[in-house]
């Protein structure tokens, strides 16, 4: 078992699903060395924990979230955590850090083990270790192929980034489902052939940050938040004519939000002189989405995207600024993104919103745990 105090972060709205993926990690023993956290995104708790027994009849430590526990916490801020979106699931993060864990993991609820048929076989402690050594054991040497040691790596002395220096997110991959966008998957893609190994993201650089299998330090929590996606809680539900009967407002943008993290937390991580990696683990990503409702839910973001990554990639950030001074930095600027892209007008209101969710949520990790 794992000395590390890893917590596992699930979003969910299916029991159902839930149950399944509960049942396929505990088969393989991942709840012996994570704790696991579930953010339920419905009003209140639909389903009761305490059922969902694993094969050697115990549960693993658990919690249990919904809006209700949103709302209750967070008081007058509780708008900056989206719902009815994969995007609840940075209260999850927030909790998670503030209940003092070392590592933070992410995972969707139709995301499992990788078997036989993908290529790969682990257990839920070489699951774990994998996500720790990307974080934790990074030799000075950058290997150019994939699987093999080419000429000129050290046998043994391949030194080690040392303390301070290590990558702070770990960003996993998958089989089976690939996280393509609407316009790709309608497209017909190629299929993806799997590489199956972990590297640093260059400095400067930026990648497509996919939220279904990711592990952090918990130091780095403040970078995770991700956006506000989805639909939103009025402040003034009961006047407000947007608002449904739930008291939420529709937002303009859908699934950027762990796309759109993956940038604000690169730019703070290269401007910092921290790192970031991709690759091993991988999962099985199993539910394939409706492409032509990924369309309708992406069609804004594809457009602002263009432009979004070169917006954040102009901020100025000081290399002295700690994690959360650095995000309340990019929150302030973002209220100026529409000045910068008049084109953007339309989403005016959005923008000052993210904004300013962006700066309270930098504001919960100022305070001590």
């Amino acid at each position: 078992m794992t000395s590390k105090r890893i917590c596992l972060v699930v979003p969910t709205i299916r029991e159902n699903c839930f149950k399944d993926f509960v049942a396929r990690w505990a088969a393989i023993g991942l709840f012996d060395h994570v704790d696991l956290l579930v953010m339920e995104d419905n009003p209140s708790k639909t389903f009761n924990l305490d059922g969902l027994m694993l094969d050697k009849g115990t549960l693993p430590h658990w919690g249990h979230y919904s809006w209700q526990d949103i709302r209750l916490e967070l008081g007058d801020n509780e708008w900056i955590i989206p719902r009815r979106s994969d995007t609840v699931r940075s209260f999850g993060y927030w909790k998670a850090w503030q209940l003092g864990y070392e590592f933070i993991l992410t995972l969707d609820d139709d995301c499992y083990p990788c078997t036989e048929m993908d290529g790969l076989k682990y257990d839920g402690l070489a699951f774990i270790e994998e996500h720790i050594k990307a974080l934790e054991n990074r030799s000075k040497w950058f290997n150019t192929l994939t699987s093999v040691k080419p000429r000129g790596i050290p046998f043994y002395n391949v030194g080690s980034l040392g303390v301070g220096k290590n990558v702070i997110v770990n960003h996993g991959l998958w089989t089976n489902v690939i996280d393509y966008d609407a316009p790709f998957q309608l497209a017909n893609p190629i299929k993806e052939q799997f590489s199956f190994d972990n590297r640093v993201v260059p400095s400067g650089l930026y990648f497509p940050m996919c939220g279904m299998n990711v592990m952090w330090r918990a130091d780095a929590t403040v970078l995770m938040y991700h956006l506000l996606m989805g639909q939103r809680r009025s402040a003034l539900p009961d006047v407000d004519p947007r608002a449904n009967k739930d008291g939420l407002i529709k937002l303009p943008f859908d699934r950027f939000g762990d796309i759109w993290c993956g940038i604000l937390m690169k730019k703070v991580a290269d401007s910092l002189g921290l790192m970031v990696s991709t690759g091993m683990p991988y999962i099985r990503h199993e539910r394939a989405s409706n492409p032509f409702t990924n369309l309708k839910k992406e069609a804004n973001g594809i457009e602002v995207n263009e432009d979004f990554w070169e917006f954040v990639d102009g901020v100025e950030i000081d290399h002295g600024s700690t994690l959360p001074q650095a995000y309340k930095l990019l929150g302030l600027s973002m209220l100026c993104f529409v000045v910068d892209y008049p084109k953007y007008a339309e989403y005016e209101e959005y923008f000052t919103l993210l904004g300013r969710a962006m700066i309270e949520w930098s504001k919960l990790f100022e305070e001590k745990r």
